[in-house]
């Protein structure tokens, strides 16, 4: 299913009409579904560029595209689904230079991701897909979930968001935990159990977003976590075909130990060598239990970047990969 972005913003910006920057031309125009793989191409090129420029990446570590993009693939086309606005920028060549992509929650207006290949940054070509993907009128919570390279946070810091903290990944071997903290785990039933996901993640993030837990219990192992037979929590298990666990939200922190125990324990039954959290790093109960269970910190950091403070980060803990909150 294509998308395409409003016609009413289409036609202000005139995005079929070529651009010059810096003596290249360029065409914006909105992108589809199909344009995933070559966006999934630069975004890799992106981010390890920026990580071979600020050391967080060594050789023989950078991102394969190849290897990563049948696993990021559904994450992806699910992005392009439901995106308030998704646009391309291409070279003179029809190439794709860059894009950037956007979408809306419940009144909260995330920028997902906003990538740039290397060796057309800085010629205006990132300034015109912020404008089109990111526009300074939409949303109520405006947010987004950045890479530290100092020239998209310049961009990002003027379209009405400051930085609020860093997100780290923790990684750790997928062994046969015991759980902790008293709680119950039952596979999660949408149909039964959504007004309970709701009412967690009003409580914890502020807003709804259906659409994203119908995919996220459609792709990954979807549990919920009871005390006393009330929801009190709920996460997402990724299966070792798949990539990324979570997201994970529990009404009070103290819980989120145990389900980062379950986590992991059902990543070993499930037959995968490691595990992945990605975690505010002021959430104490979660950086002291995985820290504590021996994971190691990924030297590349995200930095979450929103209009006004919102969300209680201390008792959740980031889908993976983090393009999405």
């Amino acid at each position: 299913m294509a998308h395409a972005a409003p016609a009413r913003f289409s036609r202000a910006v005139g995005y079929d009409r070529p651009m010059s920057t810096d003596a290249t031309e360029v065409r914006i125009r909105p992108g589809t579904i199909d344009d995933n793989e070559a966006c999934a191409a630069v975004l890799v090129d992106a981010v390890n560029d920026l990580g071979r420029r600020n050391g967080s990446i060594q050789e023989g570590n950078a991102i394969d595209f190849t290897a990563q993009w049948p696993r990021w693939r559904p994450f992806f086309d699910h992005i392009a689904r439901t995106a308030a606005e998704f646009w391309i920028a291409e070279g003179p060549d029809g190439a794709l230079i860059g894009y950037a992509r956007s979408i809306e929650r419940d009144g909260m207006f995330e920028l997902t991701e906003f990538f740039v290949r290397p060796g057309v940054q800085s010629r205006g070509v990132g300034r015109d897909l912020l404008a089109r993907a990111f526009p300074l009128d939409r949303g109520d919570l405006r947010l987004i979930i950045a890479t530290t390279d100092i020239r998209a946070l310049s961009r990002y810091l003027r379209s009405g968001v400051v930085v609020r903290f860093p997100v780290l990944s923790f990684t750790g071997a997928a062994r046969e935990v015991a759980l902790v903290g008293g709680l119950d785990v039952e596979p999660l039933d949408l149909a039964r159990d959504i007004d309970a996901v709701h009412a967690v993640d009003e409580a914890v993030l502020g807003h709804r977003r259906e659409v994203d837990h119908r995919w996220f219990a459609a792709e990954r192992e979807g549990y919920r976590y009871l005390r006393d037979g009330r929801v009190v929590g709920y996460g997402y298990v990724g299966t070792p075909d798949r990539s990324g666990n979570g997201p994970f939200a529990v009404l009070g922190p103290s819980d989120l130990p145990a389900a980062l125990a379950h986590a992991e324990r059902r990543r070993h039954e499930l037959g995968a060598e490691e595990t992945e959290f990605e975690v505010a790093l002021h959430n104490r109960a979660a950086v002291e239990h995985l820290l504590g269970r021996g994971y190691r910190m990924d030297a590349f950091m995200t930095l979450v970047c929103s209009s006004e403070p919102f969300g209680q980060f201390d008792r959740y803990v980031f889908c993976g990969p983090a393009l999405i909150l």
